[in-house]
């Protein structure tokens, strides 16, 4: 994104989706290197180890390995960088078409595949667009009801045949 406002000089700022502050701002270097190996091995008490804390034994290790993980700027961290993660591991749309019209304007590629791939192309773009009509009991239009007014209905419906057991007796 290019911004203009003054003092910039017009230079492109890159926006990280982290809203505007450095990835792990306000952690030790120990904290981010916990945090890393923590979303890296699963495991709180080994993540402590590795980033170089020391404890008395592992009970002490074990409970300020989670006290760090309470901590609010390690949990903030380790959500955006698990988020940085899934999105460089996972194809966003616009990867996926590049790749289905690579696949199309490769020459070398099965037609059978160019012409699969051409199709979800289209699928994506809004080319076919399937219309279905659903109709309720006998052709009519289908009846919705919550399932309060389903309540309602059932005890309106025992109540009515309480009174009726009332009034035979």
């Amino acid at each position: 994104m290019r911004t203009n406002s003054p003092g910039n000089n017009g230079h492109t700022k890159k926006n990280n989706g982290n809203n505007g502050h450095a990835l792990g701002a306000g952690l030790t270097p120990r904290q981010k290197k916990f945090a890393d190996h923590y979303i890296e091995m699963g495991s709180a008490i080994d993540a402590y180890y590795k980033a170089g804390y020391k404890g008395k034994n592992d009970n002490v290790a074990y409970v300020t390995a989670h006290q760090l993980l309470r901590n609010p700027k390690i949990q903030e961290y380790t959500q955006e960088r698990n988020a940085q993660l899934s999105k460089e591991r996972v194809a966003d749309i616009e990867e996926v078409k590049e790749f289905w019209t690579n696949v199309v304007r490769n020459p070398e590629t099965k037609m059978q595949d160019r012409l699969k791939a051409s199709e979800f192309i289209a699928k994506t773009n809004g080319a076919f667009i399937e219309k279905m009509e659903h109709t309720g009991k006998d052709g009519g239009p289908i009846e919705v009801s919550s399932p309060r007014e389903q309540i309602h209905s059932r005890i309106a419906s025992i109540a009515s045949r309480i009174r009726e057991g009332e009034r035979n007796q």
